[in-house]
């Protein structure tokens, strides 16, 4: 017999493309329902070390206690060093029940011996540490500058979810308006590139939603893109009034 019957994907800890976290009350809930009907639930941990609050979110990977008496192994936690080491390592690790483990082992799964003599150097030294610490804040201020700057240079239609941690600025203007539109016009002016938030559906939702990324480029080009984008916005809110 099969351990499970089906699998769950999630990103319960900074979802990308909305920036929230699953709640901790309904945390212990999904890991009953995973148990009750054989499912193995495949947690995107990748964006768990950029948390901008004093501690980082409990993993959704915590609440499938091993002293459970009904504990099957129901979670995986699927972290990646891709998202935190600059040489962008295409390189991860897993914490998973003992039987994933021995099935993934099984796959013959081959691996960058340089990537991971770096990396364990990197570990062992405590480097990994300052790496990651560095990292948080430098996203942490870019984030605050690209936030500030729409804050006020958009108009209260528009609605900004403040992220608590992650790499995306989630942005819902008006339920009448076009992400499409502003994108369109951002990229003919200015050659600058969002995600809108359709993208992100299976049923063509959040058609007035965008995903803007503020991990990558400094905080002044942040600014300035964000000052692009806000008139776009408000250019499009007028044509349509």
């Amino acid at each position: 017999d099969r351990p499970y019957r089906g699998l769950v994907y999630l990103i319960p800890t900074f979802h990308n493309p909305t920036g929230r976290c699953l709640a901790d009350e309904r945390c212990k809930p999904v890991v009953d329902i995973a148990r009750k009907h054989k499912l193995l639930i495949i947690c995107d941990d990748v964006y768990n070390f950029y948390y901008f609050t004093e501690k980082p979110p409990k993993r959704l990977y915590s609440y499938d206690t091993r002293t459970d008496p009904d504990y099957m192994g129901s979670v995986v936690s699927n972290g990646s060093f891709s998202k935190v080491f600059p040489l962008r390592a295409r390189l991860g690790w897993l914490e998973a029940p003992s039987q994933v483990l021995k099935a993934i082992a099984n796959t013959g799964c081959r691996f960058n011996h340089v990537v991971l003599g770096i990396l364990g150097t990197a570990l062992q030294s405590g480097g990994f540490d300052e790496i990651i610490s560095e990292g948080r804040l430098a996203v942490k201020s870019q984030m605050e500058a690209m936030l500030e700057t729409f804050s006020a240079e958009l108009p209260k239609e528009v609605h900004i979810a403040k992220p608590l941690g992650g790499f995306f600025l989630w942005i819902c203007l008006p339920e009448y308006m076009s992400a499409q539109a502003v994108l369109d016009e951002c990229y003919k002016k200015n050659k600058i590139n969002f995600q809108v938030g359709d993208c992100s559906s299976l049923d063509g939702n959040f058609k007035n939603c965008c995903r803007i990324s503020y991990s990558f480029y400094e905080a002044d080009v942040l600014k300035s893109t964000a000052k692009k984008i806000s008139a776009a916005i408000r250019n499009h809110l007028q044509c349509t009034e």
